[in-house]
């Protein structure tokens, strides 16, 4: 790599205009095993794993760079498609959505059958309640990708979902909510469907 190569990194582009080494002096290029920092990067901060290629022009690399965020906002609008509560109204409104269905988990059959009769009963004529598959026990990865699959909201009552099915729903675009009072439930649905369900908002310390 020679500084003044034009070059893509995952989505992002270049020029090279610097390379500095460990101990910070500046160096005109480098070979396999050198490590170097190296400045000229445009865009978002490349990723752990994305491949350094260099490329003849900077309109040749800046091409591929294009070409890869657009994939990229493809992918991330398959993902965006999927139904969520807070999107629901707005999808209704758009007659983007007939239908909203349900993976229903709870801990006891009593529970799960007084929440499948309280949702049904929810529905009207401008978007029906449809129960795809209930059942006793925690979330599974199966019940994501039946979600995943049908565009469905998984609803969890009194049970819990491992780490790796919660980052599976995550990646998969599928919203997996949980709670420990039916009426909650009920009343979230209910608010999604009329437009009023306030986004929750979680503050992360990192």
């Amino acid at each position: 790599i020679k500084v003044g190569a034009p070059f893509v990194v995952g989505t992002s582009h270049g020029k090279v205009r610097a390379l500095i080494n460990d101990r910070g002096e500046r160096l005109d290029r480098i070979g396999p095993a050198e490590p170097s920092g190296l400045l000229g990067i445009s865009g978002e901060v490349p990723h752990a794993g994305d491949i350094f290629k260099v490329y003849k022009t900077e309109k040749e690399a800046r091409h591929v760079a294009e070409k890869r965020k657009l994939h990229k906002r493809e992918d991330a609008l398959i993902h965006q498609k999927h139904v969520s509560l807070l999107s629901l109204k707005s999808q209704v409104d758009q007659h983007l959505l007939k239908n909203l269905n349900i993976v229903l988990k709870t801990d006891v059959f009593g529970s799960l059958q007084a929440i499948k009769d309280s949702l049904e009963r929810l529905s009207t004529h401008e978007v029906a309640i449809r129960i795809l598959h209930s059942g006793v026990g925690n979330i599974t990865e199966s019940d994501v990708l039946l979600a995943k699959a049908s565009d469905a909201v998984i609803f969890g009552f009194h049970v819990d979902s491992e780490t790796k099915v919660q980052e599976e729903a995550k990646s998969a675009g599928v919203e997996l909510r949980t709670y420990q009072i039916i009426y909650d439930l009920l009343e979230d649905v209910k608010a999604a469907m009329s437009g009023l369900l306030a986004p929750e908002v979680v503050e992360t310390v990192t």
